[in-house]
C-alpha cells in the first residue's frame, strides 16, 4: 500500500489496494488468497487494538471474490484398485485396503475403528463410524468381501468383532511395548505407500485418493447425490457435486473424434 505503519491504514488505502490487486492479471483464487490473508491479518491486528477503525469496514472493502477451483482428483482404476488389493499380502493390510476402497471412510475415521464397530443391520454388514467429521456418528454399508477381510484379520490375532479395542493394530518393532497399539494415521499413509510401490502405481496415492476412488464409483452406480453424500458424511452437496463434474468427462469423452494414426485418408 506504499504505508509505514498500521496507523496509516484506512478506507482510502484499502480500497486502492483492492482496486490494484484485481486488475494485476492473475486468477481469481490468487486474488481471493491475498485478501483474505490481509483480511486475517486486520483481524488480528483489532484484537489486539492496534486498528483505529472497526473490523467489519476492512471486512466490507476488502471482499473477496469467489473462486472456482478446479482440481482433477487422484483416483484408481478399476485395475490399479484390483493391483493395490493383491499387493496387500499381509492380513491387515488387506483388510486396511479394502476398508478404505469399500467404505470410502476418512483416514481418521479408519484409525479410529474398533473391533466392536464391525455390525450387522437387517443381516448385513455396516461399519459404525463413530464420531467422525464434525463429531457424527453413521452407519456405513460395505460388501461381504470386506467384512470377511476383517473378521480374517481378527482371528489371526486371536481377536474377534465385538472384542475391545481397535481394530487395526500397529505392527513396528516398538508397538508391543506401548500401551495404546492403535495404528495410527501416520502408519496407514505409511502402510499404503508401501503397497502402492509393490503394485507398481505410478499416481500418488493416498487414503484421500482411495476415498476419492470409491466416491466416484458409488456416484457411478447409485446416480444419486443425496446418497452419495450420505454414505461419504458429506454435511451438504457441495463436496458431492464435484463427484457429477468428473463423471460428465467421461461422458463427454465417448464423443470425442477419433482421428486414424500415420495421417491416411
Amino acid at each position: 500500500m506504499g504505508l509505514t505503519n498500521l496507523a496509516e491504514v484506512n478506507a482510502e488505502a484499502l480500497i486502492r489496494y483492492r482496486e490494484i490487486l484485481m486488475a494485476d492479471g492473475r486468477g481469481l483464487a490468487t486474488h481471493a488468497q491475498a485478501l483474505s490473508a490481509l483480511r486475517s491479518f486486520l483481524g488480528w491486528c483489532f484484537d489486539m487494538g492496534g486498528l483505529a477503525f472497526p473490523l467489519r469496514v476492512a471486512e466490507r472493502l476488502l471482499r473477496v471474490p469467489r473462486a472456482d477451483v478446479v482440481r482433477p482428483y487422484q483416483t484408481c482404476t478399476r485395475g490399479e484398485a484390483d493391483r493395490l488389493i493383491d499387493a496387500a499380502l499381509s492380513l491387515r493390510d488387506r483388510a486396511l485396503v479394502l476398508v478404505m476402497l469399500g467404505s470410502g471412510i476418512r483416514v481418521s475415521e479408519v484409525q479410529g475403528l474398533d473391533c466392536s464397530d464391525l455390525v450387522e443391520v437387517d443381516g448385513e454388514p455396516v461399519l459404525w463410524v463413530r464420531k467422525g467429521k464434525g463429531n457424527k456418528d453413521r452407519l456405513v454399508p460395505i460388501t461381504e468381501e470386506v467384512s470377511e477381510a476383517i473378521q480374517h484379520y481378527l482371528a489371526a490375532g486371536d481377536r474377534k468383532v465385538g472384542d475391545h479395542g481397535p481394530m487395526f493394530l500397529a505392527e513396528d518393532r516398538g508397538a508391543k511395548t506401548r500401551e495404546n497399539q492403535r495404528l495410527s494415521t501416520f502408519g496407514i499413509r505409511y502402510v499404503l505407500k508401501g503397497r502402492v510401490n509393490f503394485a507398481a502405481i505410478a499416481k500418488r496415492i493416498t487414503p484421500h485418493a482411495l476415498r476419492h476412488t470409491f466416491g466416484m464409483e458409488f456416484q457411478r452406480n447409485s446416480g444419486d447425490l443425496n446418497k452419495t453424500a450420505k454414505v461419504l458424511g458429506h454435511a451438504t452437496l457441495v463436496p458431492t457435486l464435484r463427484y457429477t463434474a468428473h463423471l460428465e468427462l467421461a461422458e463427454l469423452r465417448i464423443s470425442l473424434p477419433r482421428w486414424r494414426r500415420g495421417g491416411g485418408s
